[in-house]
Formats: structure tokens, C-alpha cells, sequence
């Protein structure tokens, strides 16, 4: 899904487990699994927000019977800008996010909290717009709207008698659409694969017009929110997008006008400053759900860190100093089945498929019935294989076995289904 934007993250990381390692909690609900040395009272209050927005969204996109997550979602935390400089080199940021085969992570900075307002807040809501867009709708959506759309979702909040309120006004961006000079609406529409920002070489110039085309989409998608002749025009230019026509002569037909016209129509909707939001029953109460919590010792902690820099890898990160964290964790908890799954994933990174082997052979004798493990097995020997003319058929009938007991357990896992599709398409080359 080409127009969902994954973040990849250049990883900083000492050797080091995160402080107050006797305070880190795990919470866990049906479709989150939060990580992180904070107080159980913003954990909870963060997850029990992100259960009620899921649940939210989707009855607004009319999904019906939702499934769970087939992977729950995975967010890190950590404690303040210092440490989310330690694992971004970023401290312009509340938090980023990744998606992945196996399902969505974010890491998030917990300094100030998850309450409404807070900029970690909103970005889990906003990324995990994306997610659930992607999962659950079909068709084209270009890079504006798809932006401007989950920030006008990530205002959401929950009245006292339940109901869900969207549309309030994201005042962050009143600095940069108070601005007499805008990024010309032709450029925002025109926005459908890349950002305006990508062709901007200067780093500070890069910033500033990526704050204007975050600002002036979340106005575009609020002014079609809000007024149903105009939204009926934007489904019909969404239509013709997807139907093949370009974004600017999609939208002039949709609606009319140029986006150059439209450009005063949004200078008008802002300066008005009357933000109309949209109230909703939810079907079921969204105030209820269910968490189970528990305290993480250090040895499990420094694990998760190990987990946290494999999930985010990156060049600038190696292979070696990820491998030391797990020898780490293991000096703590011993050579677990799923210490020796991600080394065995690790050594395929430097397509030493000889150690991954070993590794693996040793976490199916632990575990051998463990969906992680099984799925990092038939993930290696899927990649090990790829190439049918030098592939091995006892161990893509190994990884096929391995892959179909995961899909036996979860029929939903993203993951397995890739993974064997590669397989099975290597066994129909051979």
C-alpha cells in the first residue's frame, strides 16, 4: 500500500538498559502491548485510548464484526527527549512509528505524559490512523489527504457520557496557517506519492514546509469533513484519482475550481475560526476494556531493548551491537527460545544461514510449538531459498510446515501468509 507512509529509524543505542529498570511495566489489551518505565496510570490511560479510538475509526469507515489485531500492537516508551535522542537522534519529535510485516511498532516519548494535548498522544493516534486506513479500506489515497485525514481523526476524544467527538481544532498548526505566505494549494494537491519536503535540500527549509503541508492538509480535509457539499465533491475526486486521472485535473473536474482558487476558500475557512466538530454514538460503550499488567525485571527489559533496535534497525545501526544486547539479556534470562530465534534472524541479516540454522535448531528444541519461533524459522529458510535455481526442497517443505502451524493457530497472521507465499512461489520456480 504505496501510499501509507512507513518511517524508517537510524538507531543511536548504547549498550545500556533503560534507568529505573524496576519500574518498567508491560500493559496488555486486546490489540496493544505497551512497554515502558512510566507511571501505570498514564500506560493505562494511553492504551485504554487507543482501544476506544480503534474501535471508533472503525465504525466510522463502517467496518462491522472487527477482528482483532492478528499481531497486537507493539509500543515502546521511554522516558524523555534525552532517551528518545539516545534511540532516534531526534529531538524534534514526540514519538515515530514503523510498520512491519509482522504488524505496526511505535516508540514514544513519555516525558509529559498521554493526556489530550500532548504531542506523544497524537502521534499514536495519528500513525495508527494509517494502520487501520490501510488494513481495512481499498482505493488511492494521495499523500494530503491521507495526512490531513489522521490528523482530523486524532482530535478524537471521549465524552463523559461516552459519545466521540472529531474535528476540534489542532492548534499547533495555528502558527503556520496564521502566516500570511502559504505553500501554494496546487502543491498540496499535487502531493499524492511524495511529500513537498523530499526537494527541499536545506534542513531548516525542509521543516518549515513540512510543517505548512501538515497544516494546510489537516485545514483541507477539515473544511470537506464538515460541509457535506463539498465532501460529496471530494469522494468524486477521489474516484477520478483512482480511475487514473491526475490529482490536479481530478480535482478541477470534482470540484470546480482549481486548487489555486481554492486557495482563498481555505484562507477564508481558517481565518472564520469556527471549527465545527462531529459527535458520534458509538455502537457499544467504548469506555470499557480490559487490561492485564505486570512488572518487567531487568533482564526481560534489556530484551525488549534488543527487540526495540531490531524492529527499528537501520544502516547506521550494526548487526554486532544488536547481537551484543541480546547476549545481554541473555547473561540475565539465559538462551530463551526467543533470544535464539532473533539471532537466528539476525545472522540471515549477514546471510550467515549456517549460525541462523544452528540458532534456529536449538529454539525449536526449547519451543517447538511457538508461533514467534516457528514463524522466525520459516521466515530464514523462505529468504535462505528464495532463489529456485539454487534452493534446498527439504527445507522449503520445512519452512511450509513451519508457516502452515502458525496459520493453523492464527489464521490472521500477516506475517506467515508473506512469508509462505514466498516459499510457494519458490517451489512453483523450481
Amino acid at each position: 500500500m504505496w501510499m501509507f507512509r512507513i518511517l524508517f529509524i537510524s538507531w543511536i543505542f548504547s549498550l545500556v538498559s533503560f534507568s529505573a529498570v524496576a519500574k518498567t511495566i508491560e500493559i496488555k489489551s486486546e490489540n496493544f502491548i505497551f512497554i515502558g518505565d512510566v507511571r501505570e496510570a498514564d500506560g493505562r490511560s494511553l492504551i485504554l485510548e487507543l482501544e476506544q479510538y480503534r474501535q471508533a475509526i472503525l465504525q466510522i469507515v463502517g467496518v462491522k464484526n472487527a477482528k482483532a489485531e492478528a499481531v497486537p500492537v507493539l509500543i515502546y516508551a521511554v522516558r524523555n527527549t534525552k532517551e528518545l535522542k539516545l534511540l532516534t537522534g531526534r529531538t524534534d519529535i514526540g514519538g515515530v512509528y514503523k510498520s512491519t510485516i509482522d504488524g505496526p511498532v511505535f516508540i514514544l516519548n513519555a516525558q509529559s505524559g498521554f493526556k489530550r494535548g500532548k504531542r506523544a498522544r497524537y502521534i499514536a493516534l495519528h500513525e495508527y490512523t494509517h494502520h487501520l486506513l490501510a488494513a481495512y479500506t481499498t482505493g488511492r489515497f494521495p499523500l494530503w489527504f491521507n495526512e490531513g485525514l489522521a490528523d482530523y481523526y486524532a482530535t478524537f476524544e471521549v465524552t463523559k457520557d461516552g459519545n466521540l467527538v472529531l474535528g476540534e481544532a489542532y492548534k499547533p498548526y495555528g502558527s503556520a496557517l496564521s502566516q500570511r505566505t502559504w505553500i501554494p494549494t496546487n502543491v498540496i494537491i499535487n502531493s499524492v506519492n511524495s511529500y513537498p519536503s523530499d526537494n527541499v535540500s536545506k534542513r531548516s527549509n525542509r521543516a518549515s514546509v513540512s510543517n505548512f503541508f501538515y497544516a494546510q492538509s489537516w485545514l483541507a480535509v477539515h473544511y470537506f469533513k464538515t460541509n457535506k457539499q463539498e465532501g460529496a465533491k471530494l469522494v468524486k475526486y477521489l474516484q477520478l484519482l483512482n480511475s487514473g486521472k491526475s490529482s490536479i485535473p481530478a480535482f478541477t473536474q470534482a470540484f470546480g475550481q482549481t486548487p489555486e482558487q481554492y486557495h482563498s476558500v481555505f484562507q477564508r475557512y481558517f481565518r472564520a475560526n469556527k471549527f465545527i466538530t462531529i459527535t458520534i454514538k458509538p455502537n457499544t460503550d467504548v469506555r470499557k476494556h480490559d487490561f492485564v499488567l505486570r512488572h518487567i525485571e531487568k533482564g526481560e527489559a534489556v530484551f525488549h531493548q534488543a527487540e526495540a533496535m531490531r524492529f527499528f534497525s537501520s544502516e547506521s545501526v550494526s548487526t554486532a551491537k544488536i547481537e551484543a544486547q541480546y547476549s545481554m539479556a541473555a547473561r540475565y534470562l539465559g538462551e530463551t527460545p526467543w533470544i535464539l530465534a532473533a539471532r537466528a534472524d539476525l545472522a540471515s541479516w549477514e546471510n550467515d544461514y549456517v549460525k541462523a540454522t544452528n540458532f534456529l535448531r536449538r529454539a525449536l528444541d526449547l519451543a517447538p510449538n511457538d508461533t514467534a519461533v516457528l514463524r522466525t524459522a520459516g521466515m530464514v529458510l523462505a529468504y535462505k531459498n528464495q532463489k529456485p535455481e539454487t534452493s534446498n526442497l527439504a527445507e522449503l517443505n520445512q519452512a511450509e510446515g513451519y508457516l502452515n502451524r502458525v496459520l493453523e493457530v492464527n489464521p490472521n497472521d500477516k506475517g506467515a501468509e508473506h512469508y509462505l507465499d514466498i516459499v510457494m512461489f519458490t517451489l512453483s520456480m523450481r
